[in-house]
């Protein structure tokens, strides 16, 4: 088939087409806006909070994870899981120790169990807002 036929096969004959053509070109514009949203403002929060927390360097003792939900049992779904670290580093020349909830997706138990693997006895990032200590957050790579 000559290309000039094929462009003409791919190319919308009716006003109907050309309309669903400029709505979904609207709608994938909108998600990219909102994608492009989310990570602005996800990236701006990341930054006040190395600004203005304390941080100190930890180390992982020991992993958990904890079940938090369940999804659809009826379809072999399952249980969903958080991790939480015990986490020893030094705050103001003293020693913690306390488990910490690490902030992600819930997980299915043998991605938890994973992590856990892989985490224990490495370092992460420890942040705590000044105002609130109790307000612990971990950073995990």
């Amino acid at each position: 088939m000559p290309e000039r036929d094929a462009w003409a096969k791919l190319r919308p004959r009716s006003v109907r087409d050309w309309h669903r053509i400029k709505v979904l070109i609207g709608y994938i514009a909108l998600l990219a806006i909102f994608f492009t949203a989310a990570f602005f403002f996800s990236h701006k929060q990341h930054e006040k909070i190395e600004q203005t927390w304390k941080s100190a360097t930890a180390i992982i003792e020991d992993v958990r994870p904890t079940a938090v939900a369940t999804v659809d049992t009826r379809r072999g779904g399952g249980m969903l899981y958080e991790v939480a670290i015990l986490a020893r580093y030094s705050s103001d020349g003293t020693e913690q120790q306390r488990w910490i909830t690490v902030q992600q997706q819930l997980e299915p138990l043998g991605e938890a169990q994973l992590q856990a693997f892989r985490w224990k006895g490495k370092q992460c990032t420890v942040r705590w807002k000044p105002s609130d200590p109790n307000k612990v957050i971990a950073e995990v790579s």
